[in-house]
């Protein structure tokens, strides 16, 4: 007899937790940003900061795949502030992505962003481009997926989102809710179904 493993739809667990400094989550809306974060000079709380991130969210949940089984999503957006000339660093970024082989891996997809900048007193929004990203091999199993924010300047406003499916179900992304970085806003939700084990 062999054990397999059953999924309880109708028991979840709800793991979530937000932090806020500073802010509320209703300013914390895609594709849209506030001419007073493009005018902020320093962080009011740390003020030596290259960069702060204006806000930061996450939300892991579990799809269903027909002929595969369950995978999770992992959707992420994050906005930054750059402060000064080494902040400028964050406009670039890097993905690593875990594949075993061709049957198990993890997959990015959804890539959006945009740059804003104040240019005689008006906001001014540069898009991100879908083809900005391009990935290299960095091992057997882990790839780098990097892109770079365009038009970034000291005083931008950055943000981008992604989703990552994972077929590790064992390997749940973690959380940090303190970065290198000040953090005005972090918000997470995990939704993870109850696996039972049957025989």
């Amino acid at each position: 007899m062999k054990n397999v493993l059953l999924l309880s739809i109708s028991l979840l667990w709800l793991v979530s937790g937000s932090l806020f400094a500073q802010t509320s989550p209703d300013r914390f809306r895609f594709g849209k940003v506030d001419k007073e974060d493009l005018e902020l000079e320093s962080c009011s709380f740390d003020p030596e900061a290259d960069a702060m991130i204006l806000g930061e969210k996450a939300d892991l949940h579990f799809v269903y795949v027909n002929e595969v089984g369950f995978k999770y999503v992992y959707e992420y957006q994050v906005r930054i502030k750059v402060l000064n000339p080494d902040g400028l660093d964050y406009a670039n970024v890097e993905l690593r992505l875990y594949g075993a082989d061709m049957t198990a891996r993890e997959e990015v997809s959804d890539l959006k962003g945009f740059t804003y900048n104040l240019e005689d007193g008006s906001v001014e929004k540069e898009k991100l481009d879908r083809g900005a990203m391009f990935e290299e091999q960095i091992s057997e199993h882990w790839t780098a997926h990097r892109f770079t924010m365009p038009r970034v300047q000291v005083g931008s406003v950055i943000e981008y989102r992604y989703s990552i499916m994972s077929d590790f179900l064992e390997n749940l992304r973690s959380w940090e809710y303190q970065r290198e970085i000040p953090v005005r806003f972090s918000e997470v939700k995990y939704v993870i179904p109850e696996l039972v084990e049957g025989s």
